[in-house]
């Protein structure tokens, strides 16, 4: 009987500290989400309150990326579309924590739309090689990090959640924009231009056609892509031009020849007229071990 009631007091207590858990972890989340929106007027604070706010808002961010991270269940692999490893406790309270994300995204694409309407006193960073005017920031970052979170979890979930597919179709056009202007903006990057590729793989995965209208013809992605690609040996993301198109090549092979995507590329002229350079690059990467540029430098 001993036995029994300390096992059963245990698991007793086990529940309640999840429990406990969960609901600390939902309330922080939501007011960290709420906290990374400025409401200060842009013209009128001083730089010490600017600052001020910017540490308050970083800080948020960093804690937000933390409650995501932390409550992912070991050896717990999402695979599009289908779920991989033992069912774990923690399980729960990552779909709790994800769910609490996704009801109060607005604020994210909020705080993307406008995060360059207070812009904050940095000064410029001096390289070697070259100058960077503006300073991307860690909030930036951490905020792109939390919406490549946000696409990773709706395109896993996306069958039968209709709230997530809603979510991803309603996003506004702009914030697809603001992140792609991004990756031109900042050209030496890298670690930005890392995550805005699986971003724009994850929103591919949702095959959602008013998205990729957005992405690819009101945005030009494709067209922005080639051009940077053939025009500027300097920029950083080249590498990150070919996967991407690569990927959206690949994919479009994939559809229907009635598809938006496989139509798109086919009547795509700059598009077409790059194909061979592209694949043409891509084996000579793939041949000399991911070092096709200075292997293009040798010769």
């Amino acid at each position: 009987l001993t036995s029994e009631f300390s096992a059963e007091s245990q698991i007793s207590s086990c529940e309640n500290a999840c429990s406990l858990f969960l609901s600390v972890t939902q309330d922080t989340f939501t007011r960290c989400m709420w906290s990374l929106t400025d409401e200060t007027n842009g013209n009128n604070e001083s730089v010490h309150s600017r600052s001020a706010s910017y540490s308050c808002r970083y800080s948020c961010s960093k804690i937000l990326l933390f409650l995501i991270h932390l409550t992912v269940p070991p050896n717990f692999v999402l695979n599009h579309g289908r779920l991989e490893g033992e069912p774990l406790q923690k399980e729960h309270i990552y779909f709790a924590v994800m769910d609490q994300f996704c009801q109060n995204v607005d604020i994210l694409t909020e705080v993307l739309l406008h995060f360059d309407d207070y812009p904050l006193n940095f000064e410029s960073v001096h390289t070697n090689g070259f100058t960077v005017e503006k300073p991307f920031t860690l909030l930036r970052m951490n905020l792109s990090h939390l919406w490549l979170s946000f696409t990773e979890y709706a395109a896993e979930r996306k069958d039968g959640h209709n709230k997530l597919l809603h979510h991803i179709s309603h996003t506004p056009d702009d914030v697809y924009g603001r992140l792609i202007d991004w990756f031109f903006e900042w050209p030496h990057n890298n670690m930005y231009h890392a995550v805005f590729k699986d971003i724009i793989l994850e929103m591919c995965f949702f095959e959602e056609e008013e998205m990729l209208k957005c992405i690819l013809k009101k945005h030009k992605l494709v067209s922005r892509f080639i051009s940077v690609y053939l025009g500027e040996e300097n920029f950083d993301g080249r590498s990150h031009c070919l996967a991407i198109l690569n990927f959206v090549r690949l994919l479009s092979e994939t559809k229907a020849p009635s598809s938006f995507l496989r139509n798109f590329l086919n009547t795509h002229e700059d598009y077409n007229q790059f194909l061979p350079r592209l694949k043409e690059d891509t084996l000579i990467e793939l041949n000399s071990g991911g070092d096709l540029y200075g292997r293009m430098r040798v010769n």
